[in-house]
């Protein structure tokens, strides 16, 4: 499992940008994957593992 997502800032890429937001956006389903589950009264992957 990902901890975070390290970024190149700028143009010249010195400069590093530690994101730890990414990996757990990554770890949601896809819209109309969660659009069904929420129709067919599923609950989505990502809130049943949390």
């Amino acid at each position: 499992m990902r901890l975070a997502v390290v970024l190149p800032v700028g143009d010249d890429h010195k400069a590093w940008e530690v994101d730890i937001w990414a990996a757990r956006r990554e770890r949601g389903a896809p819209p109309p994957q969660r659009y069904w589950q929420g129709r067919l009264g599923m609950r989505p992957w990502d809130v049943f593992i949390a």
